[in-house]
């Protein structure tokens, strides 16, 4: 599997592969903040947010805010960005999420503007340490680290 973040991989063998995903946020065209090319933390202080549960709970989030964690209006929760996005289409809220995850393109109503500072989270190829993975599964992993130049912990 492929999980996307920061998480403990005690009963895995772990690959992170080479692309990250960048947060930012998922707002109407028609945003007053579709001007800026990047978010700044003050600039999400009173706004309606959603955000996935578990970045509410993510320390890079709280240390990304400067200390205006607390001045953020999280309005509610998701667990399915393109639910979220239903939600940010009627402008009642906009949503922090990852990039091209949802629509931005020119026949949508949404877009998205990256974090600043940067703020990403890897994406990281898991496989259980208790199962012993047939041959081409082998292979594939074997290929893979190759090409990405990294081992598998």
């Amino acid at each position: 599997g492929i999980i996307m973040g920061h998480h403990e991989f005690g009963n895995y063998n772990t690959l992170e592969l080479p692309m990250k995903n960048r947060w930012g946020i998922l707002m109407r065209k028609d945003e007053q903040l579709t001007t800026k090319k990047y978010i700044q933390p003050s600039d999400l202080i009173g706004r309606p947010l959603l955000v996935s549960h578990q970045i509410k709970q993510h320390r890079d989030f709280k240390n990304w805010s400067q200390g205006l964690f607390d001045q953020f209006n999280f309005v509610g929760t998701y667990n399915l960005i393109f639910n979220a996005s239903l939600l940010v289409k009627t402008g009642a809220c906009m949503a922090l999420t990852y990039d091209d995850l949802v629509d931005v393109s020119a026949d949508s109503d949404l877009t998205f503007r990256p974090l600043s500072p940067e703020l990403t989270d890897p994406n990281t190829l898991i496989w259980s340490k208790k199962r012993t993975l047939p041959d081409v599964d082998k292979l594939f992993l074997k290929t893979l680290k190759e090409k990405i130049g990294e081992q598998p912990k």
